[in-house]
């Protein structure tokens, strides 16, 4: 087990196991045993879906540079992409919604230090570019976004939350120019 990322690793092979953790603020996150990449606390996993190449560091500036915007820190943050069925699993256990979502986001910052856990679907990034009429990357870079936004305390269940929520997403999207970037 690695202590700075706080998952398991089988010998380049993704064990589809979901174990429960939880953080010293009590907050509930998943740990999952899987492949990764770990570099200044932003690590990407890849459960139950094909390793596909991703603008890793692109996406660390993004993160990094964000939440540096928020005046705020990153620290580890693990995304992991998964596909529906996955994300659909953890959103049943940990959040009681029996729906696909493109993005669950566990939260575990404390103070100025952006921490936590994004499990992307890929499958719902794919089917979403299709529909929105944009590019894989850049509606993947939205999600990230998105969910980064949620570890800096943004919310999206009431109607002007969301709203705040689109707004800062295109804000960033725009900062970080991903229309041509990305």
């Amino acid at each position: 087990m690695s202590k700075t990322s706080g998952r398991n690793r089988a010998g380049g092979f993704l064990l589809s196991r979901i174990c429960p953790t939880e953080s010293s603020s009590g907050k509930r996150g998943i740990s999952s045993n899987s492949k990764s990449k770990r570099v200044a606390g932003i690590s990407f996993f890849f459960e139950e879906v094909a390793v596909i190449r991703v603008k890793q560091q692109f996406l660390r500036q993004v993160i990094q540079s964000l939440a540096e915007n928020e005046n705020r820190r990153a620290g580890d943050i693990n995304i992991i992409f998964c596909s529906d069925e996955y994300l659909l699993k953890i959103n049943r256990e940990f959040l009681s919604h029996d729906f696909y979502t493109d993005i669950v986001t566990f939260d575990n910052s404390q103070g100025e230090i952006l921490a936590g856990e994004l499990y992307i679907s890929m499958d719902r990034v794919r089917e979403n570019s299709a529909s929105y009429g944009v590019t894989f990357r850049k509606e993947l870079a939205r999600v990230v976004i998105h969910g980064v936004l949620h570890l800096a305390g943004y919310k999206d269940k009431r109607k002007t939350d969301k709203k705040e929520m689109v707004e800062k997403e295109d804000f960033y999207f725009r900062m970080f120019d991903i229309e041509n970037s990305y």
